[in-house]
């Protein structure tokens, strides 16, 4: 973000991660629709009468109104959108919003992502603060809703060699990121390849391809909910070419 040192900004961000300092200050990092993360300074931080305590609230979307010093941003003045600080008191759903942050502080977002991606992150806070979804539904969605948006979209329309568009059994290949039917399939040992169902193929589809207004409307369980949930972690690791911390936190806890 390239703004002169004496210009204010304002932007809407959820509040992803803070750190302390030894004093009273502490730094968070904020998604933002147009800059991607930020880092901001919140002074007075810990002082329970501090002015920007509730907008700089872990988990909050806010307006910030920022002035910028080198390379540093500081609050001028917060206003408190939503607060999804809820999420907290349930480790679950804990576990998985830092899983979140965690990725999206990873990958550089473009401010023609951004907007379609703070929808999507706030739209996982809102259920997970209300508990009204399964989060492990709702990991899923965000796996490979955030590919897509970032381009990392894989060919699932039909099968790479044959172009069927369904059958019984479909292979979905982590690694190439494209789909054979049983017919055109073979295995081997060193290609990752995860067998999914008709039902799991609707889901895939419905979550990377279905407008966003729809993106929530409908549910998975059992085996096949298991199987969406490994291959949509799969895939995000494979393509972003590492692991993260707190996915394994959220494994111990889920």
């Amino acid at each position: 973000m390239s703004q002169k040192q004496s210009e204010m900004i304002t932007v809407r961000g959820l509040v992803l991660r803070e750190r302390f300092t030894a004093g009273n200050d502490k730094f968070i990092d904020v998604l933002t629709e147009k800059y991607g993360i930020i880092e901001i300074c919140v002074k007075g931080a810990r002082k329970i009468t501090g002015r920007n305590l509730a907008p700089a609230m872990l988990f909050s979307y806010s307006e910030f109104c920022l002035r910028q010093r080198g390379n540093m941003y500081y609050i001028d003045s917060a206003v408190p959108i939503k607060s999804f600080y809820s999420v907290s008191s349930d480790i679950s759903s804990f576990a998985l919003a830092s899983y979140m942050a965690e990725v999206l502080s990873y990958s550089a977002l473009s401010e023609q992502t951004g907007n379609d991606v703070m929808r999507l992150v706030l739209n996982i806070m809102y259920f997970l603060s209300e508990g009204k979804r399964k989060t492990g539904l709702l990991k899923a969605i965000f796996e490979l809703r955030f590919m897509a948006e970032t381009g990392f979209m894989p060919d699932i329309v039909a099968c790479k060699n044959c172009a069927v568009y369904e059958s019984d059994a479909m292979y979905f290949l982590i690694d190439e990121g494209i789909m054979y039917c049983g017919n055109c399939y073979t295995a081997s040992a060193d290609i990752a390849a995860i067998r999914i169902s008709r039902a799991v193929l609707c889901a895939l589809r419905h979550i990377m391809l279905s407008d966003f207004e729809k993106l929530f409307l409908f549910d998975l369980k059992n085996e096949s909910l298991e199987i969406l949930c490994g291959l949509a972690e799969s895939y995000l690791t494979a393509q972003l070419g590492r692991n993260f911390k707190t996915l394994d936190f959220y494994k111990s806890v889920k």
